[in-house]
């Protein structure tokens, strides 16, 4: 009776493991259909990122061709620009062809007109005529009377204040008096004169101003 219960044990035993067994094989093919319908689904996104990269290519493609379009546009621009420029240039070299001798205009006309002493400046010379002399310059200041423009005309003469010197009327002139017998040229400066302008023309052909007397201003009443 004892063996009969033992053998009844263990045959439930023996079943309870084949179904157990069977279970975990059924769990297992379970498992493997979930993965491969995860892997398949895993394939349908690879195949669907492909398809953007593709496209993505397909647009740089594009992209890369609509560039290559407008830099020979450009091109052709660049190409039209050249030659405009090349003329403009070959009407350059035609003036740079040309040589002129550029000439000094007077930018006074031959007349009278108020002006302004400026500071007056010395220069030793080394060689003259009659050997080392000293070149006393005076500035005059003219306002042009058109263009209101500030002119200035030199006055130059060997520093000597002889009655018979280019110097002396000048002098005579800004002062308005005869010479004494020594005189601080810096003490002319700022006076106001009425002078006389001609024109001087070298050999070149230049023209210059020339001052040809000067005389003490007097303003109207």
């Amino acid at each position: 009776m004892k063996n009969m219960n033992n053998t009844a044990i263990a045959h439930k035993r023996h079943v309870q493991e084949s179904e157990d067994a069977i279970n975990h094989l059924f769990d297992e093919e379970l498992e493997l259909d979930v993965e491969l319908d995860d892997l398949e689904d895993y394939g349908e996104d690879v195949q669907f990122v492909a398809d953007e990269e593709y496209d993505v290519e397909a647009d740089e493609t594009d992209e890369e061709d609509e560039a290559e379009e407008s830099e020979d546009e450009q091109e052709d621009d660049y190409s039209e620009d050249d030659d405009e420029n090349y003329e403009e240039t070959e009407g350059d070299d035609e003036d740079l062809l040309t040589v002129k001798k550029l000439l000094r205009k007077p930018k006074l006309d031959e007349d009278d007109y108020v002006a302004k002493v400026g500071p007056p400046k010395a220069k030793k010379m080394a060689t003259g005529e009659f050997g080392p002399w000293v070149k006393i310059t005076i500035p005059f200041l003219i306002k042009h009377p058109d263009t209101k423009e500030g002119v200035t005309v030199e006055f130059s003469a060997n520093r000597s204040i002889d009655s018979k010197s280019r110097l002396y009327p000048v002098l005579k002139g800004i002062l308005g008096t005869e010479l004494s017998n020594e005189i601080d040229l810096r003490d002319l400066e700022g006076r106001k004169v009425k002078v006389s302008i001609e024109h001087r023309k070298d050999e070149e052909g230049n023209v210059w101003e020339n001052i040809v007397s000067v005389r003490k201003y007097t303003p109207k009443r």
